[in-house]
């Protein structure tokens, strides 16, 4: 008995079911559709439609259509041309790793990426459903009543935030504040998107700038001028990373005329630690009338903490070139409440060495003493000093004599304008170089910006003596 020949798998393959299945009308639904809107075929429609000048005068010369295998096939050829290269789109992005079950269950999962119409390839719903929920968790988390959730890149987010801010307030302004430590991208985004819309995002900035600058000079009176001294006759001197970039406008906000940056303003307080004197104090409370202190345990009590302090010192294991003691008594008169604090020596621990030390600091705070007033001890105070040798400043000088040239010119936005400010190396610079403003001088542990009308110049131990010389500095 012959078998029949099996039928060619081609066959068995219907060839025009890709494209029903994602357009889903056939002639009779085609037909419905144009009688509800008045036309009588697809042709006579698009003719009612398209303007004459952009209609085509024949059909789109197109290849042969392709079966949903075939063309899946092509799309996965084209594909796998494409290159995997590490994106260096700016700062902020960073590698992640997503667990298993969040990719299998939800970036994997259809029913959370469904297109939100057939026709497009956007992955809309499950999307939008996934920002909701992320936005409620934000809410549950933090108490806010509201939180924001974007589908674009953070820079694009925030240049909407900023139109968003705009239409949706009623001030007329047209300064949009934004953090001075965004990430670069996000700022250039947002300058970009406000140009044409008139808002001014360096004047906001600048705004920024100078509060912050009030609220340090108004620190600086604090310090100076309400405690009757005159800023004027003292010098300015910034450290820190930050402080260098403000030095200019503290002197003009205070009237400083000298400010001093040290060689390494970023690592001043380093430095500090490392060529300060090591002290360790101590404190007991003793709560006695002077008539009452039990003189000899006084002095054993200064013996203990001498040796306790002094032991510390020697576990710092650190050189001192003297070690000295401090020995100090809170004092006041009975029925006060504000002491004095009285240096004693080791020597002049007794009754009649207590009191006259007393009067002497009594009288120098206050200009005379209490006649016939009972005196109180309140506590013992006892500082060891390890005196350290003196640091050699000059080594930190430059020891170079050539002046290199400009780094190059950078655009800085001050006081409503830009300026063109040449860069240069600041360690590099020889002693005596004088440097004309504006400027920037960099260095590995800041920034000095020396503003238009400051000079600064390179003093024998590479500090940098700032000064106002220009109409540019008032």
């Amino acid at each position: 008995m012959l078998m029949q020949s099996a039928t060619p798998l081609g066959a068995l393959e219907n060839a025009t079911e890709f494209l029903p299945r994602h357009i889903g009308i056939d002639a009779a639904d085609e037909a419905h559709m144009l009688s509800v809107i008045g036309e009588a075929s697809r042709r006579a429609l698009i003719e009612s439609i398209v303007p004459r000048s952009i209609a085509r005068s024949r059909g789109m010369d197109l290849p042969a259509p392709l079966t949903e295998a075939a063309a899946l096939a092509e799309l996965k050829a084209i594909a796998g041309k494409n290159q995997l290269l590490k994106s260096f789109i700016g700062q902020g992005y960073y590698g992640t790793h997503t667990p298993g079950v969040i990719l299998r269950n939800i970036l994997e999962n259809p029913a959370w990426y469904t297109a939100y119409t057939p026709y497009q390839a956007e992955i809309s719903q499950g999307r939008m459903e996934a920002l909701v929920n992320f936005q409620t968790m934000v809410c549950d988390l933090t108490g806010m009543p509201i939180a924001n959730a974007s589908m674009l890149d953070e820079a694009t987010a925030a240049a909407e935030a900023m139109t968003l801010a705009k239409r949706s307030v009623k001030s007329k302004s047209n300064v949009f504040v934004v953090a001075g430590d965004a990430h670069p991208q996000t700022i250039e985004v947002i300058q970009t998107r406000a140009k044409p819309l008139g808002l001014d995002v360096m004047a906001a900035a600048e705004a920024i700038l100078t509060v912050a600058n009030a609220k340090m000079a108004g620190a600086v009176r604090v310090v100076s001028i309400e405690r009757g001294h005159d800023p004027r006759q003292f010098a300015y001197m910034p450290f820190g990373g930050g402080g260098a970039l403000h030095v200019c406008a503290m002197m003009r906000e205070v009237g400083v005329g000298t400010g001093i940056v040290p060689r390494y303003p970023g690592v001043t307080s380093a430095l500090g630690c490392v060529m300060a004197d090591m002290r360790h104090d101590a404190v007991q409370t003793l709560n006695k009338p002077l008539a009452d202190l039990d003189v000899a345990d006084l002095r054993q009590r200064v013996a203990t903490l001498a040796a306790t302090c002094q032991q510390r010192l020697d576990s710092a294991g650190v050189k001192f070139v003297e070690v000295q003691e401090i020995i100090a008594l809170d004092m006041l008169y009975a029925g006060q409440t504000h002491t004095v604090q009285v240096p004693v020596a080791a020597d002049a621990l007794s009754h009649e060495g207590i009191r006259a030390a007393f009067e002497a600091a009594y009288r120098a705070a206050f200009g005379r003493v209490l006649d016939g007033i009972a005196v109180r001890v309140m506590n013992l105070r006892y500082a060891r000093v390890g005196v350290r040798p003196k640091f050699d400043l000059t080594v930190l000088a430059p020891q170079t004599t050539t002046v290199n040239p400009s780094l190059g010119v950078q655009r800085v936005f001050h006081a409503g304008r830009w300026w063109d400010a040449a860069r240069h190396a600041r360690l590099d610079l020889p002693v005596g170089t004088r440097i004309d403003g504006p400027a920037i001088l960099e260095q590995p542990d800041t920034t000095v910006w020396l503003e238009p009308g400051f000079s600064a110049t390179v003093d024998p131990l590479g500090n940098l003596l700032v000064r106002a010389d220009g109409e540019g500095a008032a």
